[in-house]
């Protein structure tokens, strides 16, 4: 967890809107992790964050990108985002408890991407390529079944223009599909 913070940490230093918790290296053994503790705002606290003058649509759309970019470019991304695992502290969202981290190769990447294209371009084959070859099944993939699902994504894409197509929400239902 303490490698993952450092690696979390040195690919979104350059982010102005994210931030890690400071990891103290000389207490932390193979055991024991210790790094300064986190205050601020839950980043599912709405209230809160309207009364310390945060924009809620702001938040989210900087939170979003930022995920975008750990998945897309950084191949490197926190696996268990949740309202726990994400605080907003002085104008910065910060990511905690890098247990759970997920990594993607490019082959991975540029595979996402292809689904993508295939949901800006309505092309049902090749979602569902893409999908196929990102999985690892444990059995033979219900071919149906998956193109059911490819099918909703495009009843709720299919007729949106690019421009505007949300890509996080679109990598959300991607995810799911997969």
């Amino acid at each position: 967890e303490a490698a993952n913070m450092e690696e979390f940490h040195r690919k979104n230093r350059e982010v102005a809107f994210v931030d890690t918790p400071v990891l103290y290296r000389e207490y932390t053994t193979p055991h024991v992790i210790v790094m300064e503790y986190i205050d601020g705002f839950s980043i599912d606290d709405k209230e809160n964050l309207q009364k310390n003058g945060y924009d809620l649509n702001e938040v989210g759309s900087k939170l979003i990108d930022n995920f975008i970019k750990q998945v897309m470019v950084d191949g490197f991304f926190h696996a268990d985002p949740h309202p726990g695992n994400l605080r907003v502290r002085d104008g910065k969202i910060v990511w905690i408890d890098m247990g759970m981290m997920g990594r993607l190769t490019e082959h991975d990447r540029q595979l996402i991407a292809e689904a993508i294209e295939g949901v800006a371009m309505n092309n049902i084959g090749k979602i569902q390529d893409a999908v196929l070859a990102l999985g690892e099944f444990k059995g033979k993939p219900d071919s149906s079944k998956l193109y059911e699902d490819i099918r909703g994504l495009m009843e709720k894409y299919g007729t949106a223009d690019m421009g505007n197509i949300d890509v996080a929400e679109v990598m959300v239902d991607l995810m799911e599909v997969m």
